[in-house]
């Protein structure tokens, strides 16, 4: 235990004359009102390297462990807790833990809206959501052009059929045959021709030539 504590020139102890508090005991008390010195007292004890000038006397010349439960420890302890307050340097370093753990947490939930924002702007609907609608939509439209002028031409209206009056389909359907059809290009005015022979006016059957008699033939 504190045999006896040194104080010099510290706060409001004499810059001169030490003062000493010896023949303590197990347990001492030590009160005052403000500014007489007690949180001085406190700090000697729990920081033997709190002034050059302080110090204390253990038994036997060896000190023990000091826990001080004063203005220091409050400030350093509790600082950054609100509504739960708990004891202990332990307890403190969970606490910063789960601080920075939630701070943490924080940046990584700024970045996810970040990317929400980025995704979909501030509706969900606008950002990259929106370039790819607006992209889709002027692949439609540019697509669409080459398909009014065969409406218009009607060469190869049943060719398409299906396909003419929606421009959704018909993007689709060009983006499909793009990717899996492998047959060779062929010039519009040969498919023109083509669909003509497919699907123009149906032959007129005709009778059958009469049979040539050999007599004839002779």
């Amino acid at each position: 235990m504190i045999q006896s504590i040194s104080i010099l020139n510290v706060a409001t102890f004499h810059p001169t004359t030490t003062t000493t508090l010896d023949d303590l005991r197990q347990f001492n008390y030590i009160f005052g009102s403000n500014g007489t010195g007690k949180t001085t007292i406190s700090r000697v004890i729990a920081d033997a390297a709190f002034s050059t000038t302080c110090g204390c006397t253990w038994q036997n010349g060896q000190p023990l462990e000091s826990v001080v439960l004063n203005r220091d420890f409050v400030e350093k302890n509790f600082d950054q807790m609100r509504g739960v307050f708990t004891l202990g340097e332990k307890e403190k370093d969970t606490e910063d833990k789960i601080m920075a753990a939630k701070e943490g947490k924080d940046k990584e939930q700024e970045k996810v809206n970040n990317l929400r924002h980025t995704l979909g702007g501030n509706d969900g609907t606008g950002g990259k959501k929106g370039e790819l609608s607006q992209l889709e939509s002027d692949t439609r439209d540019k697509f669409w052009v080459p398909v009014e002028k065969i409406k218009k031409e009607k060469k190869l209206d049943k060719a398409l059929k299906g396909f003419l009056n929606d421009k959704e389909k018909c993007k689709s359907k060009i983006l499909q045959e793009t990717n899996n059809n492998q047959a060779a290009l062929k010039l519009l005015d040969d498919l023109e021709k083509r669909a003509e022979t497919i699907f123009g006016d149906t032959p007129t059957k005709q009778p059958s030539l009469p049979t040539l008699s050999s007599s004839l033939v002779s």
